[in-house]
């Protein structure tokens, strides 16, 4: 009977010492506001899910970050196996298209007041700056329902997040306003304390150095321009006119929206540029794509390469960019005329 009583008390022991060792949701989310002050470096990987009509859209995607400010994001579509760069380091923020050939350069204040999925800081600042977020804590991490205020795209209205017991993310799910899943992020390796060459951030290195995408792919390029219009048009709003003009190399093909919310797009097959854009613009994500959206005085500017078509979208309108985003999105989901 002594036995059993010891026994019970060593029970009650461990269990009031395991239970003030759990944290406290307010403990964890001043744990992760901290953060980003004790990361100087880190890498991850994992995969990327859009979900696009009837087939999902799967990309590779490979993040490396090294404080205080440069970035590197590697993205791979599985489909056509071309690579995209996203890359910020001290001369500005990078989208580059290296089978292209192809580099924009712009000014940006990315990732601080707009970023990915995929990107820790952005998960971080995800859960701290949402003060109705949910915790839920687990044997192995923890999982937080909060706000997509981070993410351009309006059509996305809450997330959930999964952490390890060290903060390491696991998976980022967003879903729309009929709770569908839409966009997820799953990783499968996350480490700390990263050591870097020192030009694995240079522009030149990054455009020269990635892989070659597939004959079938390379051979698009040289394919006829064959032209598709939006699967999504705002209300009010109208095809007016469609115009084939020719440039230096080759065919534009120019369509006109006009109504309650005009807008432009221009397609034309991906050829090799480099553009230095003095503007101040944000990368975006269209789909499996990167894309560049440029701010003017009253209207913006928001290019993409459909990397499985191998054509280059322009697009130019006062809407919000969010309705932008959604008109593009809608592009690559359309069959070819």
């Amino acid at each position: 009977m002594r036995q059993k009583s010891w026994f019970l008390a060593f029970a009650l022991i461990l269990s009031l010492f395991l239970s003030a060792c759990e944290k406290s949701s307010e403990d964890v989310v001043s744990d992760l506001r901290k953060q980003p002050e004790k990361i100087d470096s880190y890498t991850g990987h994992g995969k990327l899910t859009l979900q696009s009509g009837k087939k999902n859209q799967e990309v590779d995607v490979e993040v490396w970050y090294k404080s205080p400010n440069l970035y590197r994001v590697q993205l791979k579509n599985e489909t056509s196996d071309v690579t995209q760069v996203l890359l910020k380091n001290e001369k500005g923020v990078y989208v580059l298209t290296p089978h292209l050939k192809k580099s924009y350069r712009f000014q940006s204040d990315w990732p601080a007041t707009s970023g990915q999925i995929y990107l820790y800081q952005t998960i971080l600042s995800s859960i701290v700056e949402d003060s109705s977020r949910k915790v839920e804590t687990g044997e192995k991490g923890y999982q937080f329902e909060v706000s997509t205020t981070k993410y351009m795209n309006k059509t996305w209205v809450k997330q959930k997040i999964w952490l390890t017991s060290d903060y390491k993310p696991e998976k980022v799910e967003v879903y729309d306003e009929k709770d569908q899943s839409v966009v997820k992020m799953v990783f499968d390796r996350f480490e700390y304390g990263t050591k870097f060459d020192k030009d694995v951030f240079d522009s030149e290195r990054n455009l020269t150095q990635a892989p070659v995408p597939s004959k079938e792919t390379l051979g698009r390029m040289h394919s006829e321009l064959s032209t598709i219009t939006p699967g999504v048009i705002p209300q009010g709003t109208t095809l007016a006119d469609e115009q084939t003009i020719q440039g230096a190399n080759g065919s534009i093909v120019v369509q006109r929206f006009q109504g309650a919310k005009p807008f432009t797009i221009s397609q034309r097959k991906a050829m090799p540029d480099q553009l230095e854009k003095a503007s101040y613009g944000k990368p975006v994500q269209v789909q499996s794509s990167l894309g560049m959206l440029l701010e003017f005085s009253t209207q913006k500017s928001l290019t993409w390469v459909d990397s499985e078509r191998q054509v280059e979208y322009e697009m130019v309108s006062s809407m919000d960019t969010s309705e932008m985003i959604e008109i593009a999105t809608s592009l690559t989901n359309q069959s070819q005329k």
